[in-house]
């Protein structure tokens, strides 16, 4: 019970902190167009006193899965969109999205979610035995929109409190893959303060500079024998990417896990960093870029909804290299009609050499690689054992959140410095008292044998 009163107030003391940024959220913010619910672009805006974040997600008709992150050094700046440009037959990427006064802007594209046969048991989808692998792309999902809060073209809604926002988007088609009644779920959430999602694997969220997406894989049919589900997403960066360089993989550990219960480890892929794709090392050359923007997410998945505990919970497990896309054909097939798609227009395909590669050594071209993430555990009956997986991660600017140790955990490692100290302490009195009891007298007695000479005068 006062475990759970001093979680409310630090809830509550952060709430407050978080109060200097205002985030309102709108659902096809200004749409000048008869059929708004083609694109269903959910647009989050956060505000401070010196600078404005612009957040968009989306999954519909004529939007690919996808997520946009800008950074303004203007407070007062708002999103524009050209929804007549948008509604028309697009030849190719355009800038239909802006903001005023952009320093930084990521973005992240949902690609693929990947059935293989796992004939070894590994459940790792980039090693070499996985087989039968078919590529199921999301944009070509049939997408319906479920929110509570927001509805098309009205007035920005203002988050309040400790509210966090949930918007989620159901796709099918008539694929084999889905005749059970099978669906995937992309659910997309925006926290008004620093607090950890209440759901597993509790990832925490930063107010005005975060927001978190969860994938779920909801009764699917897999003719395979050893049939799993993997994932595919597009990293992206305002920044280029050279052809020797990826984005930086960290992993870090910890002797905490209270937050998700068995599991002491978070991974970042930090998207305004580089590193050589060889040897792993830092590329001196390159300056990071701000604000920093990342990825974060824990490797845990869970193949129940409602229970997610350490049984229900097994392995995501995040590649540590990220493919290229030295290829233009490619590069527009995972980019087409996505958000990062109409917002950096001609920059997402950047000049073409004879062979037909990229030049993605280009300065003006943004970065771009491609993240496997592979879901369960070597023994866990495979996908056919639960007919369901979820996973979780977080996208945003600045640093990732780190999570400190917890009051439960500091009390106890300060427990075990006092009993270790108070230990060492009461052994060494003991051991002063047995030397003291032992030690001879400073003066002895004289035997009655020995005889004491007179002196004389």
């Amino acid at each position: 019970m006062l475990s759970q009163l001093i979680s409310l107030v630090l809830i509550l003391y952060r709430c407050g902190l978080a109060l200097s940024w205002n985030i309102s959220a709108q659902l096809n913010p200004n749409c000048t167009v008869s059929q708004c619910d083609l694109f269903n672009i959910v647009y989050v805006r956060a505000a401070n006193s010196t600078s404005s974040v612009h957040c968009l997600f989306a999954a519909s008709k004529r939007m690919a899965p996808s997520v946009l992150i800008i950074h303004s050094s203007i407070q007062s700046a708002y999103l524009h969109i050209n929804w007549s440009l948008l509604n028309s037959e697009l030849s190719g990427p355009t800038e239909a999205i802006n903001v005023d006064g952009i320093t930084q802007s990521y973005a992240v594209t949902l690609l693929d979610f990947v059935e293989y046969n796992d004939k070894t048991d590994t459940a790792d989808l980039s090693q070499s035995n996985a087989t039968d692998i078919t590529y199921r792309r999301l944009s070509q999902l049939r997408w319906n929109l479920t929110s509570d809060k927001l509805t098309s073209n009205s007035p920005p809604y203002m988050l309040k409190g400790n509210e966090i926002l949930e918007v989620t988007y159901s796709g099918n088609n008539t694929d084999a893959v889905f005749s059970t009644g099978g669906r995937v779920d992309l659910k997309f959430m925006v926290s008004n303060c620093e607090q950890h999602n209440p759901t597993k694997p509790r990832i925490k969220f930063i107010p005005g500079l975060s927001l978190q997406f969860e994938i779920s894989m909801v009764s699917l049919k897999t003719n395979l024998s050893n049939g799993r589900f993997g994932l595919r997403l597009g990293l992206v960066s305002q920044d280029p990417v050279t052809e020797e360089d990826d984005f930086l993989y960290s992993s870090t550990s910890s002797i905490n896990d209270e937050v998700t219960p068995g599991i002491f480890e978070t991974v970042d892929l930090l998207l305004d960093q580089r590193v050589n794709a060889l040897n792993s090392s830092l590329d001196p050359a390159h300056t990071p870029s701000w604000p920093a923007g990342f990825v974060q997410s824990r490797p845990v998945c869970y193949i129940s909804d409602d229970n997610r505990e350490v049984k229900t919970s097994r392995n995501a497990l995040l590649a540590k290299s990220r493919g290229a896309v030295p290829k233009l054909d490619e590069r527009k097939s995972i980019l087409n009609l996505t958000l990062p798609y109409l917002f950096y227009g001609s920059r997402t395909f950047p000049s073409i050499s004879t062979d037909g590669e990229l030049s993605v050594n280009n300065d003006s071209s943004v970065g771009l690689r491609i993240q496997n993430v592979s879901l369960g555990t070597p023994g866990d009956g495979y996908y056919a054992a639960s007919e369901f997986i979820v996973w979780t991660a977080s996208f945003g600017l600045g640093e990732p959140p780190v999570d400190p140790l917890s009051s439960l955990l500091i009390g106890l490692l300060a427990l075990s410095t006092v009993v270790i100290v108070g230990s060492l302490l009461f052994g060494t009195l003991i051991i002063l008292v047995l030397r003291h009891r032992n030690r001879p007298g400073r003066f002895e007695l004289l035997s009655e044998s020995e005889s004491v000479e007179p002196v004389s005068t």
